[in-house]
Protein backbone atom coordinates (compact mmCIF):
# COMPACT_ATOMS: atom_id res chain seq x y z
CA UNK A 1 0.00 0.00 0.00
CA UNK A 2 1.41 3.35 -1.04
CA UNK A 3 1.77 5.90 1.76
CA UNK A 4 -0.52 8.83 1.08
CA UNK A 5 -1.34 11.97 3.01
CA UNK A 6 -3.63 14.66 1.61
CA UNK A 7 -4.62 17.89 3.33
CA UNK A 8 -7.68 19.96 2.44
CA UNK A 9 -8.40 23.54 3.56
CA UNK A 10 -11.60 25.56 4.00
CA UNK A 11 -12.14 28.84 5.88
CA UNK A 12 -9.04 28.40 8.05
CA UNK A 13 -9.84 24.77 8.95
CA UNK A 14 -7.80 21.81 7.77
CA UNK A 15 -8.74 18.19 7.15
CA UNK A 16 -6.00 15.60 6.64
CA UNK A 17 -6.50 12.13 5.18
CA UNK A 18 -3.93 9.37 5.51
CA UNK A 19 -3.85 5.58 5.24
CA UNK A 20 -2.50 3.06 7.72
CA UNK A 21 -2.14 -0.70 7.81
CA UNK A 22 -3.19 -2.27 11.14
CA UNK A 23 -3.60 -5.87 12.36
CA UNK A 24 -7.38 -5.43 11.86
CA UNK A 25 -7.03 -4.23 8.25
CA UNK A 26 -6.52 -0.97 6.38
CA UNK A 27 -7.73 2.30 7.80
CA UNK A 28 -8.29 5.75 6.41
CA UNK A 29 -7.73 8.35 9.12
CA UNK A 30 -9.47 11.71 8.73
CA UNK A 31 -8.27 14.43 11.09
CA UNK A 32 -10.15 17.71 11.21
CA UNK A 33 -9.13 20.42 13.66
CA UNK A 34 -7.45 17.84 15.92
CA UNK A 35 -10.35 15.35 15.91
CA UNK A 36 -9.55 11.94 14.38
CA UNK A 37 -12.03 9.66 12.74
CA UNK A 38 -11.07 6.24 11.35
CA UNK A 39 -12.67 4.13 8.66
CA UNK A 40 -11.72 0.41 8.60
CA UNK A 41 -11.49 -1.56 5.33
CA UNK A 42 -10.60 -5.17 4.53
CA UNK A 43 -9.70 -4.36 0.92
CA UNK A 44 -7.45 -1.67 -0.54
CA UNK A 45 -9.86 -1.31 -3.47
CA UNK A 46 -12.72 -0.44 -1.10
CA UNK A 47 -10.56 2.06 0.78
CA UNK A 48 -9.56 3.74 -2.49
CA UNK A 49 -13.15 3.95 -3.75
CA UNK A 50 -14.27 5.45 -0.43
CA UNK A 51 -11.40 7.96 -0.42
CA UNK A 52 -12.07 9.04 -4.01
CA UNK A 53 -15.74 9.63 -3.15
CA UNK A 54 -14.82 11.48 0.06
CA UNK A 55 -12.37 13.75 -1.75
CA UNK A 56 -14.98 14.54 -4.42
CA UNK A 57 -17.48 15.42 -1.67
CA UNK A 58 -14.92 17.66 0.04
CA UNK A 59 -14.26 19.54 -3.21
CA UNK A 60 -18.00 19.95 -3.87
CA UNK A 61 -18.47 21.43 -0.39
CA UNK A 62 -15.75 24.07 -0.71
CA UNK A 63 -12.61 22.29 0.52
CA UNK A 64 -9.44 22.79 -1.54
CA UNK A 65 -6.51 20.41 -1.77
CA UNK A 66 -3.35 21.75 -0.16
CA UNK A 67 -0.31 19.75 0.91
CA UNK A 68 -0.09 16.19 -0.34
CA UNK A 69 2.45 13.41 -0.47
CA UNK A 70 1.66 13.01 -4.20
CA UNK A 71 1.71 15.62 -6.94
CA UNK A 72 -1.01 18.18 -6.06
CA UNK A 73 -2.72 17.87 -9.43
CA UNK A 74 -2.76 14.06 -9.40
CA UNK A 75 -6.09 12.59 -8.25
CA UNK A 76 -5.92 9.53 -6.00
CA UNK A 77 -7.62 7.37 -8.63
CA UNK A 78 -4.94 8.19 -11.19
CA UNK A 79 -2.19 6.88 -8.89
CA UNK A 80 -4.02 3.66 -7.95
CA UNK A 81 -4.65 0.63 -10.11
CA UNK A 82 -8.21 -0.61 -9.63
CA UNK A 83 -11.32 -1.36 -11.66
CA UNK A 84 -13.34 1.76 -12.39
CA UNK A 85 -16.80 0.81 -11.17
CA UNK A 86 -18.55 4.03 -10.20
CA UNK A 87 -22.08 4.72 -9.07
CA UNK A 88 -23.96 7.79 -10.16
CA UNK A 89 -27.08 9.28 -8.67
CA UNK A 90 -29.99 9.90 -10.97
CA UNK A 91 -32.54 12.51 -10.03
CA UNK A 92 -36.11 11.29 -10.20
CA UNK A 93 -38.41 13.44 -12.28
CA UNK A 94 -41.90 14.14 -11.01
CA UNK A 95 -44.51 11.88 -12.49
CA UNK A 96 -47.87 13.47 -13.10
CA UNK A 97 -50.89 11.24 -13.38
Amino acid sequence: MEALTRTFWRRGASLTLHRERTPEGLILVATESGRCRTFLFTSLNRLIAFQVDMEAFLRRTGWTLGDTSLQPSTPVAAKEKRPRLRLTLVEESEVTA
